[in-house]
């Protein structure tokens, strides 16, 4: 009885195994769902990062040009 059963089990692993060969990860042609997503969120954090640049560089300029009109007025600076 225990033969029969190491032979059985023998041969239910020998026939598993062309199945377990079958199973290789085949490769997609394109991203999937959560690449997609990161990619995207990858893009809106740079375009935010590159807004926020330039709004900060505007900023700057405006600063710089009310600080240039407050020297050159006779009157002090307002608090």
């Amino acid at each position: 009885m225990k033969k029969n059963l190491t032979w059985l089990t023998l041969t239910l692993l020998l026939a598993a195994l062309p199945l377990l060969a079958g199973c290789e990860q085949k490769e997609e042609s394109g991203p999937g769902p959560a690449e997609q997503v990161g990619r995207q969120i990858d893009k809106a954090v740079r375009e935010a990062s590159k807004q926020t640049q330039e709004m900060k560089k505007r900023v700057g300029e405006e600063l710089e040009q009310a600080g240039k009109a407050m020297q050159k007025s006779d009157r002090p600076a307002e608090r």
